[in-house]
Formats: C-alpha cells, sequence, structure tokens
C-alpha cells in the first residue's frame, strides 16, 4: 500500500506553534470556547494540516449532539469543533477502521 507521508518535523513545528501561543493574544474567537471547544479546534488544526499536506483533505461534517452528521453549521444544534473528516482513499478508511477496531475507547461505534 503507498502511504502518503509529511516530515516529523513539520508536524512537530505545526504543534509547537500552537502551543505557543499566548494565553493573552487574541485568537479569532477563542475566548468564547469552552476548554474542550478549545482543545479541538487545536486538534482539528494540526489533523487539516496533516491531511492537506499528504493530499487526503476531504472536507468534513459537523457532529450533531445525538452524533449525526450534519453538512450545515446549524446553530444551537453543535458547535463548530464537532467535526467528522471525509476519508477519500480506501486504504486509509481500512487503517482508520482497524485502529478504531483496536482501540478500546472507540470499538464499536459507527463511524
Amino acid at each position: 500500500m503507498a502511504r502518503r507521508t509529511i516530515a516529523i518535523g513539520k508536524l512537530y513545528n505545526w504543534v509547537d506553534r500552537i502551543m505557543r501561543i499566548p494565553d493573552d493574544r487574541p485568537w479569532g474567537d477563542i475566548d468564547s470556547l469552552t476548554p474542550r471547544q478549545a482543545y479541538r479546534r487545536a486538534v482539528a488544526s494540526v489533523l487539516e494540516s496533516v491531511l492537506h499536506d499528504t493530499g487526503n483533505y476531504g472536507g468534513f461534517s459537523y457532529i450533531n449532539a445525538d452524533g449525526t452528521y450534519l453538512t450545515d453549521f446549524i446553530e444551537g444544534q453543535t458547535d463548530e469543533t464537532r467535526r467528522a473528516y471525509a476519508i477519500r482513499r480506501p486504504e486509509v478508511r481500512r487503517d482508520f477502521e482497524a485502529a478504531r477496531e483496536a482501540d478500546p475507547r472507540t470499538s464499536g461505534r459507527a463511524s
């Protein structure tokens, strides 16, 4: 199976850049986010950078409070940090499903 890779130094840089944002620096609407929303936004930022850089970005859907997917953001039904990313390549889908099944925190969940 062909793999698309990124330099691990690039990943370190993306994460390091996020980790170094000072608490007093304005960063969009970050001040209005809960700690969990801010965490999800940071994780999404790194994931989107990796997906774009490896040619695997295929968009995302918002995740509704009941676990269903929304194609458009609907205020009050979800927040913009709850996202499910599209998996374009079959081999990545297989890797994702195998990892999900092997992880006791996610095994048995629908993807």
